[in-house]
């Protein structure tokens, strides 16, 4: 039995009049798709700022997306699908949705959250000296995870602990499976160590 990911709703719902319960959009940024619908599932590819990929639809409640981008499907932070360049609108904009809903299996679960990542903003990344890197490796946090994907610039909400890291200005989080370095004036993610 299926059932929608969130709400419990059990059929395709079209909204915003949408005909086809497929269209395209492109990403507004390098977006990573994954094989669930949820930050704490693995990444599967990558779709690169400005290209196109297809969208079935989203789901109810959430930004999640189901996308097929170079031959791979998955799932992909709808906030960053947009209709276009010169119509940088997201496609899943809360009371415009312009893509229908669709359910997932059972077998699927949800991604276990406890906010949301804030919009990105234009961030210079800040190169980690190898003494941060090696802390930060060396120090594992128990994982958090927040419905966004993890880029520069993104905002972390209040509310949720950012951990010091010693003789440095910035903080840090093992954060939707990646270990984010965030300035903790702007609460902005400043690094990504991969």
């Amino acid at each position: 039995m299926k059932r929608s990911v969130a709400m419990g709703v059990a059929a395709l719902i079209l909204s915003s009049g949408v005909a086809s319960a497929e269209m395209m959009a492109v990403a507004s940024t390098d977006l990573t798709v994954r094989s669930g619908p949820g930050s704490n599932y693995d990444a599967v590819t990558t779709i690169p700022t400005w290209a196109e990929a297809e969208v079935e639809g989203c789901l109810v409640d959430t930004d999640w997306c189901k996308v097929g981008y170079g031959g791979v499907e998955g799932w992909a932070w709808g906030g960053y699908l947009v209709n276009s360049q010169a119509d940088p609108e997201p496609i899943v904009a809360l009371d415009t949705r312009t893509v229908a809903v669709v359910v997932a299996d059972d077998a699927m679960p949800v991604s276990a959250t406890t906010g949301r990542l804030l919009a990105p903003v234009d961030t210079v990344a800040v190169e980690p000296s190898p003494a941060i890197r090696a802390f930060v490796e060396g120090n594992p946090l128990p994982p958090l995870f927040l419905d966004g994907e993890v880029m520069l610039g993104v905002g972390i909400p209040e509310g949720v602990t950012l951990y010091p890291v010693p003789d440095s200005d910035l903080t840090y989080l093992y954060l939707n499976n990646e270990l984010a370095l965030i300035d903790p004036g702007t609460r902005r993610i400043v690094g990504i160590l991969r």
